[in-house]
């Protein structure tokens, strides 16, 4: 670590050599669901909630990711992938695991009033590539397969 607070070369490189299990798990589940999906727009909204059940059944984020493991992975991975949505516009806050071309995966936390519990929910959601006044973007959220980790 260098006096600014800003990790050293050498360390930049190990992490990036050896990335926080989060960041494997979900670089995996999304390159496997890139792979099937292909690389067309067409085809990647068309297919993904399909292709997208099928991918975490046979990945099982609950089983291998935990919420306080994103947690951990936020607050010490060296640096983390495009969020979606840092504007925290659906969840308190979201934290995007995987960011694809023309789709992301993120985990949404919430605390529920109710019951004073934390909720965690992964989510898919498949991006337009025009851009639009008001967000600076336009996503279409697919509330896909979702999974309680």
């Amino acid at each position: 670590m260098t006096l600014a607070g800003i990790p050293a070369l050498a360390e930049q490189n190990s992490a990036e050599r050896n990335p926080h299990h989060v960041t494997r798990f979900f670089r995996s589940l999304g390159d496997a669901l890139t792979a099937e999906l292909g690389s067309s727009k067409d085809l990647v909204y068309a297919r993904l909630e399909t292709v997208a059940t099928e991918i975490l059944a046979k990945f099982n984020p609950s089983v291998h990711i935990t919420p306080d493991a994103v947690i951990d992975y936020v607050l010490t991975a060296p640096t983390l992938c495009k969020q979606a949505d840092l504007d925290g516009r659906f969840a308190e806050p979201p934290v995007s695991l995987y960011a694809g071309e023309h789709f992301d995966i993120s985990a949404l936390f919430w605390l529920d009033g109710s019951t004073n519990t934390v909720s965690v929910v992964l989510f898919m959601c498949c991006r337009a590539a025009a851009s639009t006044a008001n967000t600076g973007s336009s996503a279409r959220r697919l509330p896909l397969n979702r999974a309680t980790l």
